[in-house]
């Protein structure tokens, strides 16, 4: 059909300029700048993959272009947090696919203030109740408490503790002891375990 050729090209064009932010010697010199991506309709852009990976048949279109993999390589490489924030705020993580990965990635990242913004970002997931966030969304926060960064293992201690409130994530946080304990975290044990936490 023709409407799905103009999408297959639309997606390509997105994904070449997406990878070339990566590969230019400067990023504000790509059609997705930094000014554009917060400051125009090119943010849309992202907005729309995002649109894209609620349906099955979008995920496949995405697949194929080679978008989620562009979008993992930006994420990991770049130096500017607005890529990271648009990536990580408009991909639909509903379904066990390509955006928990990326999601995974930037959680790793070497950019502190990306692994803080989506360490934060892990709040937006809890609070919206995404199917499953108990089995795989528990585990990247307490796989969090372990980061070199205090903030961040301080945020992750935050969303676990405001976790044990949904009753349906309480099995998942009967961690044991060892697991809660943050090394990274300069403070005494007393305040690195969560009083309301079910530890062993």
């Amino acid at each position: 059909p023709e409407g799905s050729k103009l999408l297959t090209e639309l997606l390509s064009d997105i994904s070449t300029n997406i990878d070339v932010l990566t590969t230019s010697k400067s990023a504000h010199d790509c059609f997705f700048s930094p000014h554009h991506v917060t400051s125009s309709v090119c943010q849309d852009y992202f907005l729309f993959i995002g649109r894209l990976c609620r349906s099955s048949k979008g995920m496949r279109m995405l697949d194929k272009s080679g978008i989620f993999q562009v979008l993992l390589n930006l994420v990991v490489s770049t130096n500017h947090d607005c890529y990271v924030k648009l990536v990580v705020s408009s991909l639909d993580y509903t379904t066990d696919a390509m955006p928990r990965v990326i999601l995974g990635k930037v959680l790793t990242a070497s950019t502190v203030s990306s692994r803080l913004y989506a360490t934060q970002f892990l709040l937006v997931l809890l609070r919206a109740k995404l199917p499953d966030f108990q089995k795989w969304g528990v585990e990247l926060l307490v796989n969090q408490l372990y980061d070199q960064s205090k903030a961040v293992s301080l945020v992750a201690i935050a969303i676990l503790e405001e976790a044990t409130e949904e009753k349906v994530l309480c099995p998942s946080l009967a961690v044991t002891e060892e697991k809660v304990l943050c090394p990274s975290l300069a403070v005494t044990e007393e305040k690195v375990l969560c009083p309301s936490l079910a530890v062993t």
